[in-house]
């Protein structure tokens, strides 16, 4: 073997070895984890839409209750006319999105969970006052403590699920 077929082949060596490392380097930081491509579309693409719908009925909720003179009669319109319709709404599209992966799997049903709580305490409410019935009206604290705890954990662990895939992610 002559020393310029050597040097030739050495050369093919070298150039591939290069294509190699290139290629792997490429793989490895193009290519990420189910999870956190499943993640990333969950919380910048399927969520936002829904959200404002829950965002609006809770607001009109809050809005309601934190006034000092309301009136069960309003609140009553209000939960009939605009709250539970557009939180039952929001329910359904939680409950229609889709993900792939088992771990964020777990941590959306935390989410239906909360919201199927939240909206057992908009009609518990709505009847209590139909009914006329204190005892009902004060039972849905409970309920409510309830669905904040799943609401709460849900955002925990979405949290915790984005840091670890290193996902910004803010609940603002």
């Amino acid at each position: 073997m002559t020393t310029h077929k050597m040097i030739k082949g050495g050369e093919n060596l070298r150039r591939f070895l290069i294509l190699l490392i290139l290629l792997t380097s490429f793989l490895m930081f193009s290519c990420t984890s189910p999870v956190h491509d499943d993640l990333k579309c969950y919380i910048s693409v399927k969520l936002p839409p829904i959200t404002e719908l829950e965002n609006s009925a809770l607001n009109e909720f809050k809005e309601i209750v934190s006034k000092e003179n309301y009136t069960y009669q309003s609140l009553y319109d209000s939960l009939t006319a605009n709250i539970i319709p557009k939180y039952l709404q929001f329910i359904k599209e939680l409950e229609g999105i889709t993900v792939k992966t088992e771990e964020l799997k777990k941590i959306h049903d935390i989410y239906i969970i909360g919201a199927r709580k939240q909206l057992e305490v908009f009609i518990n409410l709505k009847e209590g006052i139909e009914e006329k019935n204190k005892e009902k009206i004060i039972l849905t604290n409970d309920l409510l403590r309830e669905a904040k705890n799943y609401i709460s954990r849900y955002n925990e662990e979405v949290i915790k699920l984005a840091d670890k895939y290193d996902i910004n992610y803010n609940l603002e």
